[in-house]
């Protein structure tokens, strides 16, 4: 969240508790127009220029093969969900869960699980993250192209990776789901892949 508000001062989930809105919380209420206007944002900081870095939403194969991290099974530690609260941030306990984060239930600090044999963490839940492709529910296909039937704006953009409320059978690399590039929601947020010029 302390990234984002470099880009949006100010910016939190409206109607979450104030450890939920802190910085080393994952950026939510997040739509794909947004993300993408970090994603230009950061690329054109002095420090990132000058190291030559170019941000942007991973597509949806990038983002699956960092979930994945050079595995075949169902999750980057295993074909079941036991240990999945070593890896990621998911409704542990099955109940049901708050229409607003709190009482300790909500997003969590990045970074403090374990990660992936790529090194990189919460790939796994607490929030989905935007990709950059279109999202086709019909054909259950995606490309970086906008859809052909809607030359204004794609129908749907994907979004991998369940979040803190979902059980463990959505917090897998293989789920995937999409909505409208506007859409915001409490539960959705964005991971950036960083190309080196």
């Amino acid at each position: 969240m302390g990234q984002y508000r470099k880009f949006k001062p100010g910016h939190k989930v409206e109607g979450a508790d104030d450890e939920f809105n802190a910085d080393d919380r994952p950026a939510a209420m997040v739509n794909w127009h947004d993300a993408r206007a970090f994603c230009a944002w950061l690329s054109e900081q002095p420090e990132e220029k000058k190291a030559g870095r170019v941000y942007a939403l991973p597509t949806e194969a990038q983002w699956e093969w960092a979930a994945r991290a050079g595995t075949t099974t169902s999750r980057h530690f295993g074909d079941t969900d036991k240990g999945q609260a070593d890896y990621s941030w998911f409704n542990v306990t099955y109940t049901p869960n708050p229409k607003a984060e709190g009482m300790g239930r909500g997003r969590q600090p990045v970074g403090r699980l374990k990660p992936n044999a790529f090194g990189l963490y919460d790939m796994l839940g607490n929030v989905w993250e935007w990709c950059d492709d279109w999202y086709d529910a019909e054909f259950y296909r995606s490309s970086p192209k906008e859809d052909p039937r809607n030359t204004k704006e794609a129908p749907y953009r994907v979004f991998r990776g369940g979040s803190w409320r979902h059980d463990p059978r959505l917090c897998r690399p293989a789920i995937r789901d999409g909505r409208t590039p506007g859409y915001r929601y409490r539960l959705l947020g964005f991971r950036l892949a960083a190309v080196q010029e």
